[in-house]
């Protein structure tokens, strides 16, 4: 693209463009020179069902994919680039989507089965983009020919038609297409080193160039007039802009466009370490604009940078906030729909984010990765996606994979009346949550269940609604003494997306007798061994005055605690450097089947200290031998949400990993591996721990859970196992193979 910030000039060039403004070849874009990512996803079929194609490796959440067609079923289009919607006026809805050689359009009303309408040829160029006006769109290009008009008045009856092109307002090439419907003005932006060339759409089928605004370029923008408040009836622009075709004090411009020959600055923002503002757009409420900057993950940025600017008072606007979502993909294009922002950010695909819960941190609560094999910050993946369908269908369009079509559900909010222990009674236990559901998607009222899991063994009981009380409700039954048991509660919405919390993780006992425990307040025989130069482990107390990534009090407020490296000559801890540091316990007596490992860790990896974050691991190993050999018990990753410090308390029945031996140890392994990384990790209030149970109540006919009494948890129980199960199960007091009257009759015989 000639003013795309990713050029990379020649000298000869840069010189032409300062001499004159002269229009740049492709040769030395990098868009130009990708390496192309094919479509690893392809087209999917309705009778996979939702549940199906929601699944697919793990590329999404809270998305459905209707349908996509890659390049090679868009005319073999060398790329893909923009798209915009349609409705007409019987309601049929329809994608424009822009390739190479001009622009596709296809009825989405079934999105999943897209139906191609018609094929408008314009300029090669990698980039085109097309906006809509009344019965009409507007495709402009980089590659030139102006603004192509094309009449969609016939497009319900399978026919659209380019009826004028537009070459008014100098040079024909275009970056973007802006157009304020409320206004009736289209907005061309860029091209060479244009700001924004104005045309009256007061004809739709002839647009009339009626003036221009140059004093910076401007690369995309927004324009909207205000129906409220004190800037009612006017038409505001909100400019992407820089000098230089935007490389230079880029940033956001806030014009007043209602005077065409006499064009107000609002205010220029130049915020800091811009690097390419590249496309905004303004909230619902017209207090916040949302930017994203193309290039900015280049200027020493880890993740993807949404800048947030507050607008409420247009002439003195300010950078609010940015936030990131912990993923290192470029930043495209983005739009607000309601409460929502979506984003295409190429490698990374479509995220979702909800303006609902804090519209200048949100979280993100959807996502679909086009490109799954990578998320780098290179010129690939997903060009901009279009959310305003009436039915709630999204577009997007990828450079490589070509054409998708989706619906985004917002989650379903599950919460647990009780936080979950890691020690599980013999008895069982019970779960009580709320289950409610956003407007975008309702709850599916069969799919509620708890999922269990015992020694790998999984099983699912359906949790049944209580009314008096508004909870889904279910018990899991009684349990074998010193199992492992993992666990979660899931649901899914009407259109077949699953929610979940969890999984939680535990270990059946009743009782827990501690037969090895040290806080760290004295020597038992600990060793410690060093690869690193500096931070070794060391027994002390955590230095309260210095917070660099270093624990500054123990998880139970005792004394000391292990950890790396506690003193320094300037009052901080010295950090794991050049290597590694491993602390070794005494060989402990592990012999009982039943026998847990129980300990606190922290580990910090994190932002801002140091050069190379979210690399260095801290790893937890144990043997049965007396260290001959050592088997990983796990290994927390230096990008891993517990490597950003604070204390986490961790338990783990030894004879999931070895044997159960009077020889068994454990190492606990901090090193750095990142060049100026600051790694700090400690462990305090380890224990080897013993489970038992208590004698399983006697039998009693209609006692579902195990617990020795019938109550109402057993009524639940039952009718959630009503029906045919095929063989005795819980609620099957008769023992006939299904649950049924006479079963509830001997339960509430024996109730009490």
């Amino acid at each position: 693209m000639k003013n795309d910030p990713k050029y990379r000039f020649h000298l000869s060039s840069l010189a032409l463009l300062l001499m004159g403004g002269t229009a740049l070849a492709h040769e030395d874009d990098p868009k130009a020179n990708r390496v192309p990512i094919p479509n690893t996803i392809g087209a999917y079929d309705e009778s996979d069902g939702p549940a199906q194609r929601n699944l697919l490796g793990g590329i999404s959440e809270g998305v459905i994919l209707r349908s996509s067609i890659p390049l090679s079923g868009l005319g073999n289009a060398v790329s893909g680039s923009d798209c915009w919607g349609y409705v007409s006026p019987s309601g049929r809805e329809y994608a424009l989507v822009t390739v190479y050689d001009g622009m596709f359009v296809y009825e989405i009303t079934d999105p999943g089965s897209p139906q191609e309408v018609g094929f408008i040829a314009g300029p090669n160029s990698d980039w085109h983009d097309v906006k809509v006006y009344e019965n009409y769109c507007y495709v402009v290009s980089e590659g030139g020919q102006g603004i192509q008009v094309v009449s969609l008045e016939n497009v319900d009856s399978g026919s659209v038609a380019l009826v004028n092109t537009v070459t008014s307002g100098g040079a024909t090439d275009t970056h973007n297409v802006a157009i304020d419907e409320a206004s009736g003005f289209l907005y061309r932006c860029g091209g060479g080193n244009n700001g924004l060339r104005i045309y009256s759409l007061a004809n739709p089928e002839e647009p009339s160039y009626v003036a221009q605004w140059n004093t910076r370029y401007v690369h995309d923008a927004q324009v909207v007039t205000y129906d409220t408040g004190p800037w009612a009836g006017r038409q505001i622009a909100f400019c992407c802009s820089g000098f230089n075709q935007g490389n230079v004090n880029t940033g956001l411009d806030i014009l007043d466009v209602t005077n065409k020959s006499n064009i107000q600055v609002l205010a220029n923002l130049v915020y800091p370490a811009g690097r390419y503002s590249h496309q905004c757009w303004i909230d619902e409420e017209r207090k916040y604009v949302y930017l994203n900057d193309e290039l900015d993950e280049g200027n020493n940025a880890q993740f993807t940078k949404t800048f947030v600017f507050d607008v409420e008072d247009l002439e003195n606007p300010f950078l609010a906030s940015t936030f990131d979502n912990g993923n290192t993909a470029v930043g495209h294009n983005l739009y607000v729909k309601d409460n929502l922002l979506y984003e295409a950010n190429y490698t990374s695909g479509m995220r979702v984010f909800d303006l609902g819960q804090n519209p200048l941190n949100p979280p993100e609560i959807a996502y679909y990765d086009t490109i799954p094999s990578t998320d780098a910050a290179i010129m690939n993946g997903l060009w901009s996606i279009f959310p305003y369908f009436p039915s709630g269908t999204v577009i997007g369009s990828d450079f490589d994979a070509g054409f998708f079509v989706w619906t985004v559900t917002q989650p379903l909010n599950l919460q647990l009346d009780d936080e979950p222990g890691q020690t599980i009674p013999s008895a069982g236990f019970d779960v009580s949550l709320e289950i409610n559901a956003p407007p975008s998607g309702g709850l599916n009222p069969d799919s509620p269940q708890l999922r269990i899991s015992i020694d790998g063994s999984e099983d699912e009981i359906p949790l049944i609604f209580d009314s008096t009380f508004n909870r889904w409700r279910g018990t899991s039954g009684s349990l074998p003494c010193a199992s492992a048991i993992t666990w979660s509660v899931e649901a899914e919405n009407s259109d077949g997306v699953p929610f979940a919390l969890g999984p939680f993780a535990g270990v059946v006992a009743d009782e827990a007798n501690v037969i090895f425990e040290d806080g760290f307040e004295s020597n038992l025989g600990w060793s410690v061994s060093n690869t690193a130069n500096d931070g070794q482990w060391t027994r002390g107390v955590p230095i309260t005055n210095c917070d660099r990534g270093n624990p500054t009090s123990t998880p139970d407020n005792s004394a000391s605690c292990f950890l790396t490296d506690n003193s320094s000559a300037n009052g901080c801890n010295s950090d794991v450097d050049e290597g590694s540091t491993v602390l070794t316990s005494p060989i402990l007596d592990a012999t009982d089947p039943s026998t847990l490992v129980s300990y606190w860790r922290w580990h910090n990896n994190s932002p801002p200290d140091g050069a190379a974050p979210n690399v260095d691991p801290f790893q937890v190993q144990c043997s049965s031998n007396a260290g001959a050999t050592w088997i990983a018990l796990e290994t927390v990753q230096g990008n891993s949400p517990e490597a950003n410090g604070g204390w986490f308390q961790k338990e783990f029945l030894v004879s999931d990993f070895v044997p159960n031996t009077a020889s068994f140890q454990i190492r606990f392994v901090s090193a750095d591996i990142g060049e100026q990384s600051v790694v700090e990790s400690a462990i305090d209030g380890f224990a080897l721990i013993t489970l038992s149970c208590d004698e399983a109540p006697p039998s009693v006919e209609g006692d579902v859970d195990g617990d020795g009494d019938v109550d109402f948890d057993d009524l639940i129980g039952l009718l959630a196992a009503w029906g045919p199960c095929g063989q005795p199960c819980p609620g099957d007091a008769d023992g006939n193979g299904a649950v049924e009257f006479q079963d509830l009759i001997i339960l509430l015989g024996n109730w009490g």
